[in-house]
């Protein structure tokens, strides 16, 4: 059985919040560009980049595992929950050695040692982070108003403080404080009720067995995300860094909103175990649809606005970066079609083994084709690359899905992606100019033909 109710309602709370989540990272790259120059915010944004891998390592894949294992029953959180929190406090520690090490070792990295120790002291914060918790209790609507009001605390504070090239550390430590205050909250309201008892070891030593499936997919899929970075500060240095990772955050903003709707759709999935294939079909297709109907106008409008956007953010330094974010969309598109499969069904199915294949596959083939990208075609070229090897995961993880569902969604994706087409069909013919014309006769072409192509699906949703 679908829950839609429950799933609007968590939405809706995700939609309000990603508002803000959207306007807040796009305010903040703005500023510190403009405050701390190129150079400096590709220092900043390169550190910031190798800290969110780190927190992988440290997430590991604890939380897939615990939403999971709490539908078994309430009184598992009492011995789960304790037993993550002291996980990750190891996993914690030695990551931070290791990346202290290396970045001290290792001189062509050394100018950022002290960044990563600042932002990993930081990020000891996510150790405590339990929304997971509220996903395995479909409560994800509270933990959106948490993450909304820390990134909107987040801005305030580089608003006020980040003034000139010097604060780029200060900048880094900043913009990671929000994963952090958001690990806070929701470690103060969720402690009380799942620490009356310390774990024993065979707790702990059960939760991280159970979790270690998972954590291949968490840990390739950041890796995926954030080796372009590392690629492009090879090649360009501090400042070419900048401008990938400037084309990246902005592409990224489509994925924090994306997530939000995938872990809505997943805290219900797993609702949904042992139910018939039809069922199972329901769902997965809605949330591809959903998924696909926020996708679609950014994948088709980047190559009209995204050239003007960068100018309107970054100046002229950005100037012929359009392409490269155009194709960063792209794989963020791609990335987000193979998670939607990946964890709602293969996960669901136990073929988490599956899933870190296709993971592996792309990560490799992005590794090597992003390699050759770079050197024959510079940046773009490494854009190219990523894309290509996400591609390959992507199609091992739809053939594995089918045999579990009655068809793929095709035509979900054709009713999502058709009013796209339509968008970019009417802006090229009739030579719309103008970011702020474009953005408006774009919108409004894509929800009339979005509208008329879809309105039995619009129409079972206002009756659910």
């Amino acid at each position: 059985m679908i829950y839609k109710r429950r799933i609007i309602t968590t939405l809706g709370s995700g939609v309000v919040v990603e508002i803000l989540n959207k306007i807040a990272p796009l305010l903040i790259i703005f500023l510190a560009q403009s405050k701390l120059g190129l150079e400096s915010f590709g220092y900043a944004l390169f550190g910031i980049s190798v800290m969110e891998v780190a927190v992988a390592w440290v997430n590991f894949g604890y939380s897939n595992y615990g939403i999971i294992e709490v539908q078994k029953g309430p009184k598992v959180l009492a011995s789960v929950f304790p037993s993550v929190v002291i996980l990750k406090s190891l996993h914690f520690l030695i990551v931070t050695l290791v990346l202290g090490f290396v970045f001290y070792l290792t001189p062509g990295y050394r100018q950022y040692f002290l960044l990563i120790l600042s932002l990993s002291a930081v990020n000891f914060a996510t150790v405590l982070d339990s929304v997971w918790v509220y996903a395995a209790r479909q409560k994800l609507s509270t933990a959106n108003l948490l993450l909304g009001g820390s990134r909107l605390l987040s801005l305030v504070l580089i608003v006020v403080f980040v003034q000139k090239p010097e604060d780029a550390l200060l900048f880094a430590v900043l913009t990671m404080m929000a994963p952090a205050v958001f690990g806070l909250l929701t470690f103060g309201f969720t402690y009380q009720k799942a620490l009356a008892n310390l774990p024993s070891v065979s707790d702990v030593a059960r939760v991280f067995k159970g979790a270690l499936p998972f954590a291949g997919a968490v840990i390739v899929s950041i890796l995926l995300d954030r080796l372009d970075v590392v690629y492009a500060e090879s090649l360009g240095g501090a400042a070419g860094a900048g401008i990938y990772a400037g084309c990246v955050r902005i592409a990224h903003s489509l994925t924090q909103t994306a997530n939000a709707i995938l872990s809505t759709f997943f805290s219900e999935a797993v609702t949904t175990l042992g139910a018939r294939r039809e069922d199972r079909y329901l769902h997965i297709s809605l949330s591809f649809w959903t998924l696909m109907m926020l996708l679609s106008p950014a994948l088709f409008g980047v190559w009209f606005v995204g050239e003007e956007l960068l100018y309107l953010l970054f100046g002229s330094a950005f100037a012929g970066a359009g392409n490269i974010l155009g194709i960063l969309i792209g794989g963020v598109c791609v990335s987000l079609v193979f998670n939607t499969f990946g964890q709602q069904v293969l996960m669901i199915e136990g073929r988490v083994r599956v899933y870190n294949y296709a993971l592996l596959l792309s990560l490799l083939g992005a590794s090597v084709f992003a390699y050759i990208g770079g050197k024959l075609g510079g940046f773009v070229g490494i854009a190219v690359g990523m894309l290509c090897g996400k591609l390959l995961g992507c199609s091992l993880v739809l053939w594995a899905a089918r045999r579990f569902l009655p068809q793929l969604p095709w035509q979900e994706a054709l009713l999502t992606l058709l009013p796209g087409l339509g968008m970019a069909s009417f802006l090229f013919v009739f030579k719309v100019t103008g970011m702020v014309h474009q953005l408006f006769w774009g919108a409004s072409v894509f929800a009339l033909i979005a509208f008329l192509l879809n309105r039995k699906k619009f129409a079972g949703i206002r009756g659910a």
